[in-house]
C-alpha cells in the first residue's frame, strides 16, 4: 500500500484497521500501475501523445471500444490486447472491491462498529427493548424534531428494523464501562447522556450504573464537555449508591406509582402521564430565572395569571427547583435565585425570554447585530 504510506497517519490507521478498505486501496494501486505501464506502452509501440494512449487506455479497460486511435502496427495490437486484458481484470477488480467495502461498511453500522456521526444529540447507555426506545424517541422528537439518538449496548448485535430505520438513529456496540465506548459514542459532544440499568428487574444493577455514572462524567469533564446526565434507578433503596454525582434520577417504577396516584384521586394519574408525554403539545418545562431574579414566587404566580387574563402570554408555573430539590408550594414570600430553576406548563413554542420580559417590564441586553458594507 504506496499510496497509504504518503497520507496522513489516521487515514493510514482507518485503511488498515478495515480488510475491505485495504482490498480498495490494493486494486487501485494495481490498476494504477496497469494503467501507468499500459500509457507508456501505447506511447512507445504507436507513437501516441499521452492524451492519444490515455484515451485508448481508457476505452479500452472499460471494454467500451469507441474505435477511436486504434493500434496499426503488429506490436502495437499485441501490446494492446495484452495491457488491455489485464486493464479490464484491474476495473472489475477495483468495481468488485468497492462493492465488498460498501457492504462491509453497511455491515458495520448495523453491527454498531462505527463511531457515532452525530453530535449535539442524546446517548442511551443500554438497550431498553424495542417498544420502550421507540417510546423514548417519539417523546424527544416531539419537541425537537431533527435531535438524533444514539443507543450503546452490548447485548444485542443489532437494533431492530423499527428503530434503524428512523432518521439520525446510530448503534454502538461496546462495553457501557469502558473509556473506548464513550470515545466512540461521542458522549463528549452530545446535549444528554442517559444511562438504563442493565436488568430493570435486578436491584443490583444500579451498582453498576453508579460506576458508569462516575466514569461518564469524568470522561466528559475530561473532554470539555457539558451534556446533561440522567440514570434510572431500580430500587429506591440504592439512591445513596449516587451521592455526589451529578446525574439526574428517574425511576421505572412510573406504573406502580401512577396506580398508587389514582388510588388517591381520582383521574390524577391521567393528570400525571399527559404531564409526562408531549403529545398534546404542552408540557412542563424548567428555566433558569434572569430578569426575574429577586422577585419572589408570590409575584411570579400573580403576574403570570395577570398576563394569562390578558391573554398575553400563557403558561402556568409549576414547582421551584433548587438544590436538586423539589418545592411545589414554595413560600410566598421565597426569593427566586439566578441558580434556581423554574418549573412552568406551557406549550412547545412557549418563550420564556418574551414571559419574562413581560412579567419585569425589563428589556433583555442583546448583543448588537454586525453589519457588514462594502468597501
Amino acid at each position: 500500500m504506496i499510496l497509504v504510506t504518503l497520507a496522513p497517519k489516521w487515514i493510514q490507521r482507518a485503511v488498515r484497521s478495515q480488510v475491505a478498505l485495504r482490498l480498495c486501496v490494493n486494486m487501485l494501486e494495481a490498476a494504477l500501475l496497469v494503467c501507468a505501464v499500459f500509457v507508456g506502452g501505447i506511447m512507445l509501440f504507436m507513437g501516441h501523445t499521452l492524451t492519444d494512449a490515455s484515451w485508448l487506455a481508457w476505452q479500452t479497460a472499460l471494454t467500451i471500444g469507441y474505435g477511436t486511435n486504434l493500434p496499426e502496427n503488429p506490436p502495437g495490437k499485441w501490446f494492446v490486447m495484452l495491457a488491455g486484458t489485464f486493464a479490464v481484470f484491474s476495473a472489475t477488480a477495483i468495481f468488485g472491491a468497492v462493492i465488498t467495502y460498501m457492504g462491509e461498511r453497511q455491515a458495520r453500522w448495523k453491527g454498531g462498529l462505527m463511531n457515532n456521526p452525530h453530535k449535539d444529540g442524546y446517548i442511551f447507555f443500554g438497550y431498553p427493548g424495542e417498544t420502550n426506545l421507540r417510546e423514548m424517541i417519539k417523546q424527544i422528537r416531539v419537541t425537537q424534531p431533527d435531535v438524533s439518538v444514539c443507543v450503546v449496548d452490548n447485548k444485542i448485535s443489532e437494533l431492530p428494523v423499527s428503530v434503524r430505520e428512523m432518521p439520525h438513529i446510530h448503534f454502538v456496540l461496546g462495553d457501557l464501562l469502558r473509556e473506548t465506548t464513550f470515545q466512540r459514542a461521542g458522549i463528549h459532544e452530545a446535549r444528554g447522556v442517559a444511562i438504563l440499568p442493565i436488568d430493570r428487574n435486578d436491584p443490583n444493577s444500579d451498582a453498576a450504573t453508579a460506576s458508569a455514572v462516575r466514569l461518564i462524567a469524568k470522561f466528559i469533564a475530561k473532554k470539555g464537555g457539558s451534556a446533561k446526565l440522567i440514570h434510572m434507578l431500580v430500587d429506591p433503596d440504592n439512591e445513596a449508591l449516587f451521592e455526589g454525582l451529578s446525574s439526574q434520577m428517574v425511576t421505572k417504577a412510573a406504573p406502580e406509582l401512577l396506580v398508587a396516584q389514582e388510588l388517591q384521586g381520582t383521574g390524577t394519574a391521567r393528570v400525571i402521564q399527559d404531564l409526562l408525554r408531549n403529545d398534546d403539545n404542552e408540557d412542563p418545562q424548567t428555566y433558569a430565572p434572569s430578569l426575574t431574579a429577586g422577585m419572589s414566587w408570590g409575584e411570579l404566580v400573580t403576574k403570570a395569571l395577570d398576563l394569562y387574563r390578558s391573554g398575553a402570554i400563557t403558561f402556568t408555573p409549576l414547582s421551584l427547583v433548587r438544590e436538586d430539590r423539589t418545592y411545589f408550594h414554595p413560600p410566598w414570600d421565597e426569593t427566586l435565585r439566578e441558580s434556581d430553576l423554574i418549573c412552568v406548563v406551557g406549550a412547545n413554542d412557549f418563550s420564556w425570554e418574551a414571559a419574562e420580559e413581560a412579567l419585569t417590564g425589563k428589556q433583555r441586553v442583546r448583543e448588537p447585530e454586525l453589519s457588514f458594507y462594502p468597501r
